[in-house]
């Protein structure tokens, strides 16, 4: 489970090549327009070097760095829904934006931070139950 974490967050280079060349952004949906993306994908090369360097931080960092990235999908969603209600409220009611993570790109960035979380949350495990009984993993 751990090599599974580890590429995936050393594959990160792909993602922004992904971003940069043919502007298709599925790993920060969350920050689409946003200048703030390149650090977050900065961040997740980090946690890929975390984890190649120390691997039994990889499980750990793997479920801490997609739980950041699925709070931010789901306060993705919700933004534009009090947009909205503000919106109905005020007497302009301008139009308002749809969330980018509701979207198919969204849908490859929850499903790759839902997956994320769940190999590093199993991983965990896994490697907890194994130092219990005394072997190394």
């Amino acid at each position: 489970m751990r090599r599974l974490l580890l590429f995936y967050y050393l594959s990160t280079p792909a993602f922004v090549a992904l971003d940069l060349l043919l502007g298709v952004n599925v790993r920060t949906v969350f920050l689409d327009a946003s200048p703030w993306r390149w650090v977050y994908y900065a961040a997740a090369l980090g946690c890929g070097v975390v984890g190649w360097r120390r691997p039994a931080l990889a499980p750990l960092v793997g479920m801490a760095e997609s739980g950041l990235s699925l709070a931010l999908l789901i306060i993705g969603i919700y933004v534009p829904i009090w947009e909205m209600a503000e919106a109905a409220g005020s007497e302009l009611g301008g139009p308002v934006a749809m969330s980018p993570v509701l979207t198919p790109r969204g849908l490859v960035n929850v499903a790759l931070s839902g997956s994320s979380f769940l190999v590093g949350f199993y991983g965990n495990q896994a490697a907890f139950i194994a130092a219990r009984r005394g072997q190394s993993r």
